[in-house]
């Protein structure tokens, strides 16, 4: 079975994303793969002293954005295989990295 992976961050762009992928999936009789990247920003650690960063917040602020972008597109009701994946780090490395393996590769307009 072909594979097609979507990067997906809750924007507008990343729904309009994972629509077209599940549509082009329907086509090819193919899985989707949905991976949203998540990191700690620099900004977040302050000036450089021992600043407390709650790294939960990050993460769980990228799944729920994973979970918004999976419900705005329809992709529990939408008859095809989508594996939701997160991940840490920069979204381009790990598109990439997750894209090696698949048919097609689709992102937003960012």
């Amino acid at each position: 079975m072909s594979t097609i992976v979507v990067g997906v961050d809750g924007s507008p762009g990343s729904v309009a994303a994972l629509r077209f992928a599940i549509d082009e999936a329907r086509l090819r009789r193919a899985e989707v793969r949905a991976l949203s990247a998540w990191h700690v920003p620099l900004g977040a650690y302050g000036d450089g002293w021992a600043v407390p960063v709650d790294i939960d917040s990050f993460r769980e602020l990228a799944q729920s954005a994973l979970e918004a972008t999976l419900d705005q597109a329809g992709a529990h009701e939408s008859g095809v295989s989508v594996t939701p994946l997160l991940s840490e780090g920069q979204a381009a490395d790990l598109l990439c990295a997750e894209a090696r393996s698949a048919d097609l590769l689709v992102v937003g307009s960012r």
